[in-house]
């Protein structure tokens, strides 16, 4: 019995995180653009900074 409700609670989970994603598609476009703002504009720069105390 417990092994079923595991399953099912797990599957109940999955569900409402899809819900969720699916309800909210301006919090993952605003994620999205956070994400790549950090890895295009961030990352380069903290790159730019290492290189510089190295010489």
């Amino acid at each position: 019995m417990e092994t079923g409700y595991k399953v099912d609670s797990i599957g109940a989970a999955q569900e409402r995180l899809s819900f969720t994603f699916l309800l909210y598609p301006r919090f993952l476009s605003m994620f999205a653009k956070f994400f790549y703002f950090y890895f295009w504009h961030l990352a380069p720069l903290a790159e730019g900074e290492g290189r510089l105390q190295q010489k």
